[in-house]
């Protein structure tokens, strides 16, 4: 029986040191993708400056540090939680922990803000009325007919914008919305938007979520990987002394 107990705990002990590994692994891509998007947004800005406006510069370059900032924090905690889990060196272990709760409490708190956000987006456009869609830029109207697959707002698909698509890109020479044969066949803009919210609303939950019971996950076997004094006692009994 004692055997089968001890089986028991060290396996729990391996399976939670591999499992951190393994978590580890994954935060270090991430981190490695930060980074190089990261130094992908400061090169456009630095090569391309003088096609850029001066606050999309300035917000371009906030985000590429943030990024860089990020990434690098999550190289050093997965690099930390990987030695603590080889090593079950608690000091290690407890740095990692620490850092996993920042990181759990600033995605459930960027969560909660940016379905809130989306949430009052998705409401503001049910909302919506053919007066307001008349109010819009051609550059607005014609950014929500792209985003949402749509054509017109209304049932009758009204005031569809005709003019060039994005901004007058140049890549684009015609709008496909002022095609015939597409007005018949695309959604309207309204129930397109409506229908674009509501689920992308459900994929974020399930993103955020997931990410959430991930780092949970990480900070429980961190937990669980972590050398006390009952494994001193097995180790002990193991050895033909008396359990303490």
């Amino acid at each position: 029986m004692y055997k089968y107990t001890q089986f028991r705990h060290e396996s729990k002990k391996w399976f939670s040191r591999v499992y951190l590994v393994l978590i580890n692994f994954l935060l270090f891509g991430l981190a490695c993708v930060l980074l190089v998007a990261g130094v992908a947004i400061l090169k456009v800005t630095n090569d391309d400056y003088a096609s850029l406006s001066d606050n999309i510069i300035t917000l371009s370059k906030g985000i590429a540090y943030g990024l860089l900032a990020t990434g690098s924090l999550i190289v050093l905690l997965t690099l930390t939680g990987s030695i603590g889990a080889c090593t079950r060196h608690n000091f290690s272990l407890n740095i990692y922990i620490f850092g996993m709760a920042i990181i759990f409490i600033a995605a459930l708190a960027g969560g909660i803000h940016f379905l809130i956000q989306l949430r009052n987006n998705a409401n503001q456009w049910s909302n919506l009325t053919i007066s307001d869609w008349n109010s819009f830029t051609d550059s607005d109207r014609d950014t929500d007919q792209f985003l949402f697959s749509c054509c017109g707002f209304g049932a009758d698909q009204t005031n569809i914008y005709s003019g060039a698509p994005l901004y007058d890109s140049s890549s684009r020479s015609e709008n496909s919305c002022a095609s015939s044969a597409y007005v018949a066949t695309a959604p309207n803009c309204y129930d397109s938007g409506n229908s674009f919210y509501r689920e992308y609303t459900i994929i974020s939950g399930i993103v955020f979520g997931g990410i959430l019971l991930f780092v949970l996950t990480g900070i429980a076997s961190a937990d669980n990987a972590k050398f006390r004094m009952v494994d001193v006692g097995y180790q002990v009994v193991h050895e033909g002394f008396v359990q303490v």
